[in-house]
């Protein structure tokens, strides 16, 4: 529940939404949620409507795979997985994932050829062309494959995960714009849960330079840091149609973990991934959102 927006607000207040120790400081509570400060001065000011959950504004769909429905999770059946965002939009389990509920925290994993999550991200028009993606997931193999994606704009990583090279975001021609091979191999990420937010913009342009430029704009955190991204590999005129959300305009519509939606060569790319939290959002996330999921979830994933 957030915090009252106007009138008293008391330190104890502020402990019961956000946690915390005795004697309170405020000083916990840096970066808790959008609008705290993440350093220098902080008031109590700052925590007028508050809420230590997720941020709400823009949010299309929530799936939450790491506790149970009975603590506040989604209901997974061997179909579905049921959306928290309150726009009823579940995702599809392909039917060779499996539900691992026995130990914290659960995940849903795509592990074997073909493996996938489908996430219907509502249909909902995104007037600004951007999108945000957040994953908490576990990549446990991985050679030469899409992460996930739109149909041809995805995530995709050259490498095995014995060898991790470049990966980011795709166009389908190999081209990657996203960190080196020297940091991707420093994120340290196969086999590790991580906190993964890509922040996609399209274009409905088949201008090469607009393209590139929009493509360029992307971002992504891991673990709540923001990571440079580089250009490698040089986009064809062939991509020209395919920097948006699944060749429609602005509309989103399906996203797929684990595997690619309609690849027309036939070769597979599935990635063998653990997925415990999704959420998407038809805005970009401020690092200071980010920030403050990461912390918030970070504990139930082993990371202090």
């Amino acid at each position: 529940m957030a915090l009252p927006s106007s009138g008293p607000l008391s330190l104890s207040q502020i402990q019961t939404e956000f946690g915390g120790t005795n004697p309170i400081s405020l000083s916990e509570y840096y970066g808790a949620a959008s609008g705290i400060p993440a350093s220098g001065t902080i008031s109590i000011n700052n925590f007028y409507g508050a809420s230590a959950g997720p941020a709400q504004s823009g949010l299309q769909n929530y799936f939450d795979m790491s506790v149970s429905a009975a603590n506040g999770g989604s209901t997974v059946t061997s179909s579905s997985i049921s959306d928290l965002s309150g726009n009823s939009s579940n995702a599809t389990r392909g039917s060779i994932t499996t539900y691992q509920n026995s130990t914290l925290p659960f995940y849903v994993s795509t592990k074997n050829i073909g493996g996938d999550i489908d996430f219907n991200i509502g249909n909902l028009t995104n007037n600004n062309g951007v999108c945000t993606v957040e994953l908490w997931a576990r990549i446990t193999e991985d050679d030469n494959t899409v992460w996930h994606g739109f149909n041809q704009y995805d995530i995709y990583h050259r490498g095995s995960s014995t060898s991790p090279q470049e990966f980011g975001f795709n166009l389908w021609n190999n081209d990657i714009w996203g960190p080196s091979t020297s940091t991707s191999q420093a994120l340290n990420w196969p086999d590790a849960w991580k906190h993964w937010v890509f922040i996609y913009n399209s274009s409905t342009s088949t201008t090469q330079s607009v393209l590139t430029a929009t493509r360029q704009s992307n971002l992504l955190y891991v673990n709540a840091v923001s990571q440079t991204l580089a250009q490698d590999g040089s986009p064809s005129s062939a991509n020209n149609s395919r920097c948006k959300f699944n060749n429609n305009g602005q509309t989103l519509g399906d996203y797929r973990l684990g595997d690619e939606l309609q690849r027309s060569s036939g070769t597979v790319y599935s990635t063998d991934m653990d997925v415990a939290i999704v959420r998407t959002y038809n805005r970009a996330l401020t690092a200071s959102e980010i920030s403050n999921h990461f912390n918030l979830e970070k504990a139930r994933f082993g990371i202090s």
